[in-house]
């Protein structure tokens, strides 16, 4: 590997762009063959690195509301448990900080 590359990819690393750092090469041959300038080639490094972060965040969301369904359906259950259970006179099973946030 050039000792430039490895340059670059560690400043990649460091500024968190993944994206530019998987795309670089590619996108500089592109650039050479059609003859871009400069500004051309920092405009598609920068959308590559962008369009990476928008799956990513994606993918981040939909896992995130995956769980939110998943914790949700438990605390649903947690409730219908801690109702459950008879309640005697003058007794209360229930702890009454979590009186509100069961009843309904």
């Amino acid at each position: 590997m050039n000792l430039q590359h490895e340059r670059i990819d560690t400043h990649c690393q460091a500024l968190k762009l993944e994206g530019l750092m998987q795309r670089y090469r590619e996108l500089a041959a592109e650039a050479t063959s059609k003859d871009w300038s400069f500004l051309d080639y920092l405009e598609q490094s920068l959308a590559s690195e962008r369009d990476l972060r928008q799956v990513r965040s994606r993918q981040t969301n939909a896992f995130l509301n995956d769980r939110f369904i998943v914790i949700s359906s438990h605390l649903a259950l947690i409730r219908v448990f801690l109702t459950s259970f008879p309640v005697f006179p003058g007794q209360d099973l229930i702890n009454p900080h979590l009186r509100n946030w069961i009843s309904y």
